[in-house]
């Protein structure tokens, strides 16, 4: 039986520099420890976007980012030993918190119990990458809503 992967997240606001650090760490990983297999799970947001559409900020919007991220984490975690994520189930969570837009009760604890399998978790602070967010259609442009 194969053993489970190293899980590892990211969390923090957009441009913070999650998916840099996670890519970082891959890297360096991927050096120290050739014959280990490492995956990156990059953020889903856009992908989802772009296949239905609609408004980020919703609740149903939100649900479908968790199940996805959730799905994701099991297929990597079967495959690989390394998974580092870019984000969380954590992450959707507080930005429909900041807009008031909570999924169901039964998908927010979904997404705080799948934190405890993560075997390591980084806070990335929003001012450790200081720099102006590009408006992408995605991100939020406002630093004081960023540093909330």
């Amino acid at each position: 039986m194969k053993k489970l992967a190293l899980k590892i997240g990211f969390v923090g606001t957009h441009g913070a520099g999650k998916s840099s650090g996670a890519t970082f760490l891959a890297a360096r990983l991927k050096q120290k420890y050739p014959e280990t297999s490492v995956k990156v799970l990059e953020e889903n947001v856009r992908a989802i976007k772009r296949i239905l559409g609609g408004d980020l900020n919703t609740p149903t919007f939100q649900k479908l980012v968790i199940a996805d991220q959730l799905r994701r984490e099991l297929v990597e975690t079967s495959i690989h030993e390394i998974v580092i994520c870019d984000r969380t189930t954590i992450d959707p969570l507080v930005y429909s918190e900041l807009l008031s837009t909570l999924p169901p009760e039964e998908y927010v604890n979904l997404a705080l119990s799948n934190v405890k399998t993560f075997d390591i978790i980084y806070f990335i602070r929003p001012d450790s990458y200081n720099q102006s967010i590009i408006d992408d259609g995605f991100r939020f442009t406002d630093k004081k809503l960023r540093n909330q």
